[in-house]
């Protein structure tokens, strides 16, 4: 009976240990699974807010989180207020899907990411390279209908402001087409010009 009873509380300890394991095993899977779902949620959120832009720009804003140097692309950097969204959408075009990084050599890891993985190309702007070219040209602000630059009609963090300008200041917003065409002629097509209306 005794040698009964030891044997009982031998198989009772093996399963408490077996039980133990199998407890340790599911709090690992679970920890698993909701790292896995979270990655899977940021990575849906990051496909949902960059829809529309181009794959290889959805695979780097996909590595933001792995490489600090990826800042965001042109449209996570500015702000701008309702009137002069759309004169400002036309104005960046395609360039509201550059990458800004914080150096050259964020901006090389990152293509070497995309060339090694076949995700196609991007433009990268590197906060520590890009200069701008501002607009020279005298008594642009006194042109009738002459609403202002695109550089100072949107808002931004300073450490922005090379690439802002870089984009921005060589474009010119007007209240409408005449007032746009008449600025174009007066400086023979030097620079941007762009209605409120786009």
């Amino acid at each position: 009976m005794l040698e009964k009873l030891q044997k009982t509380d031998t198989e009772l300890d093996a399963n408490t240990i077996a039980t133990n394991e199998n407890k340790k095993r599911l709090f690992d899977a679970n920890n698993e699974y909701s790292s896995v779902k979270s990655k899977l949620e940021a990575l849906r959120n990051i496909t949902e807010r960059y829809d529309g832009y181009g794959n290889s720009i959805k695979r780097v804003m996909e590595q933001k989180d792995n490489t600090p140097g990826i800042i965001g692309v042109v449209a996570d950097i500015i702000h701008v207020d309702k009137k002069y969204e759309t004169a400002i959408e036309t104005a960046l075009g395609y360039a509201m899907q550059n990458i800004v990084t914080a150096s050259e050599e964020d901006a090389k890891r990152a293509i070497y990411y995309l060339k090694n993985n076949n995700h196609g190309r991007a433009t990268f702007l590197p906060i520590t390279s890009i200069r701008s070219n501002p607009l020279h040209e005298k008594g642009v602000e006194d042109c009738i209908g002459f609403v202002g630059f695109g550089s100072s009609l949107v808002q931004y963090d300073e450490k922005y402001s090379e690439i802002i300008k870089y984009l921005l200041s060589r474009t010119v917003v007007s209240e409408d087409m005449d007032s746009a065409v008449a600025i174009a002629k007066k400086y023979s097509y030097k620079f941007k010009v762009v209605t409120l209306d786009g």
